[in-house]
């Protein structure tokens, strides 16, 4: 729920192709990024580093594509404006 206000939000204030996609997969895979933590890891699965579980290390690349995304979409509306 919480996921789909976000995209509204910035759907509503932008109309720039591609922000609400980038906002929506930053807020998605930092969210599950912080609830693995509460999650106990499955049976079998390796825990990564002695803490980052699997579905952790899954969404890690979801966060690093989505955040140079929304930098440079921000950056192409300043320069032009």
């Amino acid at each position: 729920m919480l996921l789909f206000l976000i995209a509204q939000w910035v759907l509503g204030r932008s109309s720039r192709p591609g922000l609400t996609t980038a906002a929506v997969l930053v807020a998605y895979g930092t969210g599950r990024f912080i609830d693995e933590f509460r999650r106990q890891p499955d049976v079998g699965q390796p825990v990564y580093w002695g803490w980052m579980s699997m579905g952790q290390l899954l969404t890690v690349p979801m966060i690093f594509l989505g955040v140079p995304w929304l930098i440079q979409l921000r950056s192409s509306a300043a320069t032009r404006t």
